[in-house]
């Protein structure tokens, strides 16, 4: 039976492209390609509107969507996404954090609310969030582990669905056979396995780290490619993560080396480490790169931002 199509309003209280970014773009071009309307409200002025925009998606303006913004920016965002609703429509508001779940209760008219739950630590269960979770028309897990604690908090289990992630190979096949990437990082012809990131605090490093330790006993060419980008600051920083996998990781040697470079005009602080690890850090619109000169097999590159 043929449906209309729908004007849908996508709520992401996120800047970087990382977490909740991909899934939503991928959901709204697959929208956009069954005829449906999609609107965006993002986090302005960094990775996610701009991938937004390539993808062809122009951010809504006039919403901060920021977390920890004052009063005053909650109030008029609240007023914005009313204004929204009205002035196009719309038929769905689809949340995506705690934050814009929220807004967009508190903001949706006539709309029916969605919210997608992107990881585990996002339920929660405890009052007045599980009130919300009962005014909100349908929840979306993406895993079975997510789903089981969107049950465990109490969400009825008429307006939970579980909808698995999935990856679109064919836009990972250059054809190659990854040969760019195993000259770049010197990785020869050992078996490799990769872990795509962000470098914090609680992301599960350290229990791959150990896991990899396991590995090398029966594949000791083995080589574990980690990528990631790190935001923290103080005991939040990459360098001090790295430094906690090391200290958890049995048989990771830390050695002390910096190094000064230039990288599209942004002073970097490199330090290695001694193990059969690669990190590559993200900056700006492209991976850091170390310089094939200084890397070695067997040897991990990490890098953070200098502002000094």
């Amino acid at each position: 039976m043929a449906t209309r199509p729908l004007t849908i309003l996508h709520l992401v209280a996120n800047r970087w492209w990382t977490g909740s970014a991909e899934p939503v773009i991928r959901l709204s071009t697959g929208l956009r390609a069954r005829g449906h309307r999609v609107l965006l409200g993002l986090i302005a002025g960094d990775r996610f509107e701009q991938k937004a925009r390539e993808a062809g998606f122009e951010p809504l303006g006039g919403l901060s969507l920021e977390v920890r913004g004052n009063p005053f920016l909650a109030l008029a965002d609240r007023r914005r996404v009313r204004e929204i609703v009205r002035a196009h429509d719309v038929d769905v508001i689809h949340t995506h954090h705690s934050h814009d779940h929220w807004l967009g209760w508190l903001a949706r008219g006539p709309a029916a609310l969605v919210r997608t739950f992107h990881n585990r630590r996002a339920v929660r269960s405890g009052w007045p969030t599980t009130a919300l979770y009962r005014r909100t028309d349908s929840l979306i897990a993406v895993s079975r582990e997510i789903e089981e604690s969107a049950r465990h908090a109490g969400i009825p289990t008429d307006r939970l669905a579980r909808v698995d992630g999935v990856v679109d190979l064919s836009r990972f096949g250059d054809g190659d056979g990854g040969a760019a990437i195993r000259k770049e990082f010197e990785l020869g012809d050992a078996p490799v396995l990769g872990c795509v990131a962000r470098l914090a605090a609680r992301r599960g490093h350290e229990q791959l780290i150990r896991g990899f330790q396991q590995v090398l006993v029966d594949h000791p060419r083995a080589r574990l490619l980690l990528v990631g980008k790190g935001e923290g600051r103080g005991s939040e920083g990459p360098g001090h993560v790295l430094q906690r996998l090391q200290g958890q990781a049995p048989g990771v040697a830390g050695v002390d080396e910096t190094v000064q470079r230039h990288d599209q005009h942004r002073r970097l602080r490199c330090r290695g480490v001694v193990h059969d690890l690669v990190q590559l850090g993200r900056i700006g619109h492209g991976p850091l790169l170390v310089s094939a000169d200084w890397q070695s097999p067997g040897r991990c590159a990490h890098a953070t931002h200098d502002k000094g």
